[in-house]
């Protein structure tokens, strides 16, 4: 059964759209696997469009960049529109709006919140290449400011049962308070079940970190905490995983055994990205994990 209601989609609305296997964007495509029912969803589609020279505290604005930029405006409403009438046309409920806002970013956040969505979906937009995919600063600063659970896709489509890693941290100190665990594997399993694919839940313990302490005591103490932590799910034992590795490493090692497409992980505050889940390796792990990434406040 399908949990969210809203789902808002971020397009680049300055080049051509990203193409999935049905001809939406990518993002699209994705958002569209999360839809199990058409008559309870609202797909909401953002653009934000900003041009310095065409602002108006631009020291040369006058009539003639007011027109230049109306027309700019309806370019892009009328290349997001194309994608809305197209889903309109499959059934969804979608409505789309551009937004004229910088930084794109504090708009995006400030539209989850005022439309009260369930999650937010944008491409990662940043420069790839064989071993990386570098986040861009505006998608980073998403990460910091979206305080709804936020979806960073890649142009991999994803095959017909995509494979999920949630990242847990059962000994973190922030877990009990905020239960932010409990809300990454519980939107994790809403999404598997959506999804139709498989969860996997990894928990690291670097026991290096603790050069006081035996390992064999260290991995004991994370293994107990884990399993008290998973008794309140029903997940096949054989799904979840402890790693004798650091975060970033172990999510990395886990990612290429199980064949993982979507990572769920944490953040805590708009200024420590994923302490709770990753310490201060969340850059390394979004950059290298090579998978769409679930980022979850709690």
């Amino acid at each position: 059964m399908s949990t969210k209601n809203k789902i808002l989609i971020v397009l680049d609305v300055y080049e051509d759209f990203r193409q999935g296997p049905d001809v939406f964007p990518i993002e699209v495509e994705k958002a569209l696997k999360f839809v199990v029912d058409k008559s309870k969803v609202q797909l909401i589609l953002i653009g934000c469009g900003f041009e310095e020279y065409l602002h108006e505290s631009y020291s040369s604005y006058a009539k003639d960049e007011v027109d230049i930029r109306k027309q700019y405006v309806q370019k892009l409403e009328t290349r997001l529109q194309k994608v809305a009438d197209k889903l309109s046309s499959h059934g969804y409920n979608v409505t789309s709006k551009i937004h004229w806002a910088y930084p794109r970013y504090e708009q995006i956040a400030q539209e989850a919140e005022s439309h009260d969505v369930d999650m937010v979906i944008q491409h990662v937009n940043g420069s790839a290449d064989e071993d990386r995919h570098i986040l861009s600063n505006d998608s980073w600063q998403l990460v910091r400011n979206c305080k709804r659970p936020l979806l960073l896709v890649r142009d991999r489509a994803w095959p017909s049962k995509p494979v999920l890693m949630a990242a847990v941290d059962p000994m973190h100190k922030h877990h009990k308070p905020l239960q932010l665990d409990d809300k990454i594997v519980r939107f994790a399993l809403a999404a598997r079940d959506e999804l139709k694919g498989e969860l996997h839940v990894v928990h690291a313990c670097s026991a290096a970190a603790h050069p006081f302490s035996s390992p064999e005591s260290i991995v004991a103490k994370h293994q107990a905490a884990l399993d008290t932590f998973m008794a309140n799910y029903d997940i096949d034992p054989g799904f979840v995983h402890l790693s004798k590795e650091k975060p970033v490493f172990a999510l990395v090692t886990y990612k290429k055994e199980l064949h993982a497409d979507i990572t769920v992980m944490g953040v805590v505050s708009k200024s420590r990205l994923a302490e709770a889940m990753v310490g201060n390796t969340a850059e390394g792990v979004i950059d290298y994990l090579k998978t769409d990434v679930m980022v979850i406040r709690p």
